[in-house]
């Protein structure tokens, strides 16, 4: 049964349409990550289940009960920010219990749930400290705490990740999803990251132009996208021109490739195929699908080995295996590759 359900929201800021059209139905306990690049209208649509932009049209309906005017004190709904937003002349407990004082809690409610949240971020001794003496992660840490306090219903964090350094960012991401997990609440992630959607969500909500791109699993985001902004945005992709041959044939350069999705396109129509760079292997004889280019460029990235092919007038990248016990690909030689037709996707406008 839905927890959170939008429905119909739309937001328009005088003449700008920020979001044309949210519909989305949020399970009890589901991580959902709103994912798209600046000025799709994510933080926007985040804002308004937080209560702090209020609706053009539609209905935001919170466990039964519809809240779109509720004011954002009323919802109980806990927000953490990309800014932390800490008072800086507050210590960490102050800043962790400062919503609970302002909701009339005891002294010693305060301390002991003070207590139970900084031993859930694992800073039990930073109590006395200050913001400005803390890194930019235990800030985050403390912010994540003081929202999780009140225990809200939902949670809700908007980019809360993105000013922090790589290694801490994702050592912080991976705390982020036990503490969710721990305490099964509802949460709403929003970000321009597709690493840290795919890594944390159980769902994610590709934006687009203020609209939903596409919603599903991770692997369902990246395996089947179902346009192609989705599939270009979510990973890297190499986007073929080819040509149709028939209901199950393809046209690339001078090589014909097997797709498995029956095509609805005139014979002789120009279609769009993707194939992600990792599902293209060295040309064996029994691989379908075969291409071959030259050799344009070899990066080389650790696991993997990135090869750039010019095949056909088209650019095509290749992500091999790292294994020492193979030559790395030379510049300016040819090569073969293919690919499963499972793989290959043809792309709708």
């Amino acid at each position: 049964m839905s927890f959170l359900v939008l429905q119909d929201v739309r937001k328009l800021f005088g003449s700008t349409v920020a979001v044309a059209q949210f519909d989305l139905e949020i399970t009890r306990g589901e991580f959902v990550s709103f994912l798209g690049p600046s000025g799709c209208g994510k933080t926007t649509t985040l804002r308004m289940v937080a209560g702090f932009e209020q609706l053009t049209a539609g209905k935001i309906i919170l466990d039964g009960v519809d809240i779109s005017a509720t004011p954002p004190n009323k919802r109980n709904i806990g927000m953490v920010f990309q800014s932390y937003a800490l008072f800086p002349n507050m210590t960490v407990a102050d800043n962790v219990g400062f919503g609970l004082m302002v909701a009339g809690r005891s002294k010693n409610e305060i301390k002991s749930r003070v207590g139970e949240m900084l031993d859930l971020i694992a800073m039990t001794d930073y109590t006395a400290r200050y913001p400005y003496q803390l890194s930019g992660g235990q800030q985050q840490r403390v912010a994540l705490a003081r929202a999780l306090a009140l225990q809200p219903q939902v949670l809700l964090l908007d980019e809360p990740l993105s000013a922090l350094d790589a290694q801490i960012r994702d050592t912080l991401r991976q705390e982020i999803r036990e503490i969710q997990r721990r305490l099964g609440i509802t949460t709403i992630y929003v970000t321009h990251d597709q690493q840290e959607a795919m890594a944390l969500s159980d769902r994610i909500v590709v934006m687009s132009n203020g609209r939903v791109a596409q919603v599903g699993a991770p692997h369902e985001i990246y395996n089947a996208p179902r346009t192609r902004f989705v599939a270009s945005f979510v990973g890297t992709l190499n986007i073929l021109t080819a040509t149709v041959v028939d209901a199950l044939n393809v046209r690339v350069g001078e090589a014909v490739w097997h797709v498995t999705a029956g095509l609805t396109q005139a014979v002789g129509s120009t279609v769009e195929c993707a194939v992600r760079p990792e599902l293209l292997h060295v040309a064996t004889p029994e691989l379908p699908n075969q291409l071959t280019g030259i050799v344009q460029d070899v990066v080389f990235l650790g696991a993997t080995v990135r090869v750039t092919l010019l095949a056909h007038g088209q650019r095509v990248l290749v992500d091999l295996f790292n294994d020492a016990t193979h030559a790395i690909p030379q510049i300016n030689t040819a090569m073969t590759v293919g690919c499963d037709p499972r793989t290959v996707l043809v792309l709708a406008e």
